[in-house]
């Protein structure tokens, strides 16, 4: 028997909202340490209840391009000033197809589904990760991340929440988590503001018990339930939102609603009385982690781990790509060897790390690169012209005086050179 389910989010509200301009902005990510709340409210949310202004300063609405104007689709969570965590069904288009990352946009710190504010950025996404093991045919590994084009600015009404870790917040089994989002509510209607709910975890006992045709095919290390039976529950719309937890006051994510049970009628709907199922955080962590340091840099072998003495014996050159616009080919030959960059273009860097500039540990044969000197020049037919000097403060940006760079003239970036 196949069970009746709704992935939660297949409710589209078409709205036409002015573009909120979200400018590329230093990364800012810390400034502020995850799962902080900086404006406080009064009293205690219950089931169900609307929310302030700047409550989940972490939670995101995610939209569908559509004419001139977007849909709303789903919820998701920040976890940096690049990422966003949701659902993977959230990314998937009604008929089944995979939507493109240009067909999404996040918008953060909303309170009013309908309402824009100076709180409010816009962000468009660059690449959605999904699972490599979702499928739209089951409910396993549903979680999906969104790289977004453009640093996010944390404000009081934005901001990052943790992730739970197992070594650090235990099991974390038994616990009751706050929920948030725009989804269906009791008059099957979109919310208008934000709402919230508190939901306790559930046991698998109780959870086949409540559904055996919905959550047989669901129950395994990657999900968890929750909810409770008296038509409180999460519905279409709230998928990808967070299932948090506050932990001595850090909130932590520690589930992403996924998905309900159908009612009994035509009706793609949630079906209230039933429980939720999360996606189990802990179990994705690595992934997580893996997806988001897979664009701090180019991973190319084995350059990206490879390194070199100098001719000066307290320095340490390292060699890694980094995108630029300066360079035309598809492949770049390094050391006799060439490497497809897909379609991107790419600067060969060579970094150096002085002795002053690392940290060693108690082993002698571990240390840590901390700072790069580098230089911008032009080469010419046996010269090269150094036009300025320059440190590397990030992944993707170098530090130079304002006259260093030219508009017109072809420019090049080195360090880890002990000679010039």
């Amino acid at each position: 028997m196949t069970a009746k389910f709704t992935r939660i989010n297949f409710f589209f509200l078409t709205i036409t909202l002015p573009a909120v301009l979200s400018v590329q902005v230093k990364s800012n990510q810390h400034r502020y340490a995850c799962g902080q709340r900086p404006i406080n409210g009064i009293g205690v949310i219950t089931s169900g209840q609307s929310t302030w202004p700047g409550q989940f300063p972490w939670h995101a609405g995610l939209y569908r391009t559509k004419g001139l104007g977007s849909e709303y689709i789903c919820g998701g969570f920040i976890i940096t000033d690049r990422f966003i965590v949701t659902a993977a069904h959230c990314t998937t288009a009604p008929n089944g197809y995979q939507i493109v990352p240009n067909g999404i946009s996040v918008r953060l710190g909303m309170y009013e589904l309908l309402s824009m504010t100076k709180n409010t950025q816009e962000h468009r996404v660059e690449k959605i990760y999904r699972h490599h093991n979702y499928t739209t045919s089951s409910y396993m590994h549903d979680i999906a991340l969104l790289l977004l084009r453009t640093v996010v600015e944390f404000n009081d009404y934005i901001q990052p929440i943790c992730l739970w870790e197992q070594e650090k917040y235990g099991p974390g089994e038994g616990l009751v988590g706050l929920v948030s989002g725009w989804g269906i509510t009791e008059y099957d209607m979109l919310a208008d503001k934000l709402k919230a709910a508190r939901l306790p975890m559930v046991g698998v006992l109780e959870c086949l018990e409540s559904d055996r045709d919905l959550f047989s095919q669901a129950i395994f290390d990657g999900m968890f339930c929750a909810g409770l039976t008296n038509s409180t529950n999460v519905c279409n719309g709230d998928s990808g939102g967070a299932f948090a937890i506050n932990i001595n006051g850090t909130w932590v994510a520690r589930g992403i609603v996924s998905f309900t049970g159908l009612r009994d009628s035509s009706v793609t709907l949630c079906k209230t009385e039933s429980l939720a199922g999360f996606v189990n955080i802990p179990r994705y962590v690595k992934w997580i982690e893996k997806m988001v340091n897979k664009d701090r840099f180019v991973a190319i072998e084995p350059l990206a781990h490879h390194s070199e003495k100098t001719t000066d014996s307290d320095a340490t050159t390292s060699t890694m790509i980094v995108s630029s616009s300066s360079i035309s080919e598809k492949s770049i030959e390094i050391n006799h060897r060439s490497f497809v960059v897909r379609d991107r273009k790419y600067l060969i860097l060579r970094f150096i790390c002085l002795e002053c500039a690392q940290y060693h540990s108690s082993s002698e044969t571990e240390s840590r690169e901390l700072s790069y000197l580098a230089y911008v020049s032009r080469n010419f037919p046996f010269t090269r012209k150094i036009d300025c000097f320059a440190v590397l403060i990030s992944e993707r940006f170098l530090l130079a005086r304002a006259d260093c760079c030219s508009p017109t003239a072809s420019q090049a970036a080195y360090s880890g050179e002990s000679e010039m």
